[in-house]
């Protein structure tokens, strides 16, 4: 994924949207247990007309916002932009 350019990453219907994140090059192999992962929960207010999308800025380090699909295009967002950083813990 580009860095800096935002992606529909799920619909936020439900409310709570788990990001998955692993440093383990095995991933890409697709053969890795989901359990062998990191996970970040983002919790947003449930709205099926609306969707999170996400933009890295670095490896490690993304942004999220909530917007529709015409608000993203113009910045419109329903949020403010919030920043995630993804650690080994």
């Amino acid at each position: 994924m580009p860095f800096g350019e935002w992606r529909k990453f799920s619909n936020t219907s439900k409310g709570v949207i788990e990001v998955y994140f692993t440093s383990q090059p095995s991933a890409t192999t697709n053969q890795m247990s989901i359990s062998e992962t990191k996970r970040k929960r983002i919790k947003v207010s449930p709205n099926s007309e609306l969707n999170l999308y996400i933009r890295f800025k670095t490896p490690t380090i993304f942004e999220y916002v909530v917007a529709d699909e015409e608000g993203i295009l113009e910045e419109i967002y329903q949020t403010e932009i919030k920043e995630v950083e993804l650690k080994d813990e």
